[in-house]
């Protein structure tokens, strides 16, 4: 399909298309056979713009990078009310229809109380899934959940005795680490006191995180560590 701008000279800029525009393309395609629309709506969110500072010396501060935090907040909104749309529509259209009316008032906060129950609503601000959610979080204490949101403290060292969640709660902080913040499966380091302990411990992170678990390294001791380090051409001081 050939939009307004599609032919581009020299020297001349691309027409941005229009609202219109996009409205009509799914309607072309359906015209045209590529693809079949049943039902559903189009929802089209403002742009968002980035630009050089003029001065790179500057640097960006807190404030510049808040837009572009509630960007993406919204767009992990957008994906838990998607998913709830699709199944009201299965289960029940008219109230399907309703909440597409209802996302669109002035008060976002009203929505998400009205259709998500008070146990769901913590679950539209997390990127994973709910299921996933429930796997990660659902099992955990208040003092352990707090150790998994904890995302300021540089050092956190938990009283546990025995049957506590030793084994539970890292476990589920590596995982939230590697699926919920932007921390690379080769970059976290576990140390266990055996063999043992090790196993366990990379069981139950490949049944958090899946295959990125295969990634973490997990050492038995500390010793173990220094010395794969120190073979590789690094000089460790203890």
């Amino acid at each position: 399909m050939a939009t307004r701008g599609s032919t581009i000279f020299e020297g001349q800029e691309r027409e941005r298309p229009t609202i219109a525009d996009i409205e009509e393309v799914p309607l072309y395609l359906t015209k045209t056979g590529p693809m079949k629309i049943e039902g559903g709506f189009i929802v089209i969110h403002d742009t968002m713009r980035t630009g050089r500072l003029a001065d790179r010396r500057t640097g960006h501060g807190k404030g510049q990078y808040r837009p572009l935090d509630e960007f993406h907040k919204q767009r992990v909104h957008q994906v838990h009310i998607a998913g709830e749309h699709a199944n009201l529509t299965v289960s029940d259209y008219n109230t399907a229809s309703q909440a597409v009316n209802d996302h669109f008032t002035p008060d976002f906060r009203k929505f998400i109380n009205h259709y998500f129950k008070e146990g769901r609503r913590a679950q539209t601000e997390e990127n994973i899934t709910p299921e996933k959610c429930d796997q990660l979080f659902g099992e955990l204490s208040e003092s352990q959940r707090e150790i998994i949101d904890d995302k300021r403290t540089h050092h956190i060292a938990p009283a546990a005795g025995p049957g506590s969640g030793k084994t539970r709660a890292p476990a589920r902080k590596l995982a939230s680490l590697s699926l919920l913040e932007d921390v690379k499966h080769e970059q976290p380091l576990t140390l266990t006191f055996s063999r043992a302990a090790t196993t366990e411990f990379k069981k139950r992170l490949i049944d958090l995180a899946g295959n990125a678990a295969h990634f973490v390294d997990i050492k038995t001791t500390l010793e173990s560590f220094g010395n794969n380090t120190h073979g590789n051409g690094t000089t460790l001081l203890f």
